[in-house]
């Protein structure tokens, strides 16, 4: 493979997430399909106008180390018109918000290693915080969650709830419903 090939495909890698609506399949002739039109690999980063590798929907990361419920989380949120994005590591949240960009966080205080209280520490010098919605989301201590939400405050970080689980995703809904 030759060094622009194998460049272009790291680029598809990267930016999946941000295609990811416009790539219907990877033919096994080794072309990239986006809508409905076949690209050669050596050209797919110019398949798309440099405005559309970032999708116009929303975007959300869901920080919690329940995959089940954040897949759960993720399929409401889709219905709302979000992209998503999951992550459960330290490295996984900084490297995600920081590439991601999103504009809706959901934040579990409880995570091993690298909790919600550490992850909204993280979020005080993200340069970005104004344009983002943090909804807590977690079954810890009335005080914890009271804890949280001051210092998101203190940090000038946008709290649009709190979702005490176990909860219904009927109520995500509502609450992530555009303002």
């Amino acid at each position: 493979m030759s060094y622009e090939c194998s460049h272009n495909w790291t680029f598809l890698r990267e930016h999946w997430r941000h295609l990811s609506h416009r790539i219907v399949a990877v033919q096994n002739r080794g072309t990239v399909m986006i809508n409905n039109t076949d690209y050669d690999p050596h050209t797919v980063t110019n398949a798309l106008p440099a405005s559309e590798h970032l999708s116009n929907a929303r975007r959300a990361l869901i920080y919690d180390d329940d995959e089940s419920f954040s897949e759960e989380c993720a399929e409401a949120l889709h219905r709302q018109g979000y992209s998503v994005e999951a992550c459960v590591r330290q490295a996984d949240f900084s490297a995600m918000v920081s590439d991601f960009a999103p504009e809706m966080l959901l934040l579990d205080l409880h995570i091993p290693d690298f909790d919600g209280i550490e992850a909204l520490r993280a979020l005080k010098t993200y340069d970005r915080k104004n344009e983002l919605d943090v909804i807590l989301i977690s079954a810890a201590h009335p005080t914890l969650i009271a804890s949280a939400s001051a210092l998101a405050e203190a940090y000038g970080i946008r709290l649009r709830g709190v979702l005490r689980k176990p909860f219904r995703l009927s109520q995500l809904e509502l609450m992530i419903k555009p303002r």
